[in-house]
């Protein structure tokens, strides 16, 4: 049951980390409004013209993508683990690799920003251009639940190892 909950949330996530961008990006009041809330960017500084959006929209998936194969990896761990797969090579390979994207996404964000920032302002004149350098808790709080799935991961392998051990013995 759990397996099924947890695959069925990594299917919605990915179909919103698919989707929602493309509604944000093709509507210049969701930009606006996102340029203004989350990076301090007034509606007059940024440029909203076709290919503006279209780097914006490439450099803002980024991190969605970073995302999309980590639900990925949590999908098919889920499925693994619902078929009783659970001390097995490849689950820790999954488990490792959430635990790498995880890792990951801490980095992605803020360079993801700092592209769109970028895009949104690079038809300015000289010295009106933005670089948006944002760090927020929830990169901490990404990057410090990154290196925990990669202990389990570690813990987990070392487990595997030792049962493959103890099923040569008998």
């Amino acid at each position: 049951m759990l397996s099924r909950c947890v695959r069925a949330l990594c299917g919605l996530g990915a179909l919103c980390l698919i989707v929602l961008p493309a509604f944000v990006w093709s509507s210049p009041d969701w930009i606006e409004q996102t340029a203004a809330s989350q990076w301090g960017l007034a509606a007059h500084a940024i440029q909203l013209g076709l290919h503006n959006r279209l780097l914006g929209a490439a450099a803002s998936m980024l991190p969605a993508l970073v995302a999309l194969f980590v639900l990925w990896q949590v999908w098919s761990l889920f499925g693994a683990y619902g078929q009783g797969q659970i001390f097995t090579p490849a689950s820790v390979l999954r488990l490792k690799r959430v635990a790498q994207g995880m890792l990951c996404l801490p980095l992605a964000q803020p360079l993801s920003v700092a592209l769109v920032g970028l895009a949104l302002t690079m038809d300015n004149p000289s010295g009106q251009r933005a670089l948006i350098l944002n760090v927020h808790w929830h990169d901490y709080l990404a990057l410090l639940f990154g290196l925990i799935m990669l202990a389990i991961a570690s813990v987990m392998a070392e487990a595997v190892r030792v049962a493959d051990e103890n099923a040569g013995f008998i």
